[in-house]
């Protein structure tokens, strides 16, 4: 059984890059979006959302837009599984739906 990757946040990314210790950045296209594996030292991580999972983009762009700010302008694509109509598919969130639906009701 495959264990999940390793995963590092937001504020530690930060911190790796203002110290100088980033060697490099892969971006790597998945079924829906992007995720970002940072490269320091001899280690390797995926970047994590606030939930522990790890991030994805669904937007190539907004990807960018994130990492240039950090002061990541260079980084490697793996574009081996973009599939273009996958990134066309819905966004639906049956479980975000239902979540609003209680708050909702709760309201009234």
């Amino acid at each position: 059984m495959a264990h999940p990757p390793e995963t590092i946040d937001h504020a530690t990314l930060a911190r790796l890059v203002e110290a100088g210790v980033v060697r490099g950045v892969d971006v790597i296209a998945h079924l829906g979006g992007w995720s970002i594996m940072v490269k320091f030292g001899m280690t390797e991580r995926m970047l994590a959302a606030k939930r522990g999972t790890i991030r994805s983009f669904r937007k190539f762009e907004t990807l960018v837009a994130y990492l240039r700010p950090l002061g990541i302008v260079h980084m490697n694509v793996n574009a081996a599984n973009f599939e273009q109509t996958s990134f066309k598919s819905s966004r639906v969130r049956p479980d975000a739906s239902e979540r609003m639906r209680r708050i909702m009701g709760k309201q009234k």
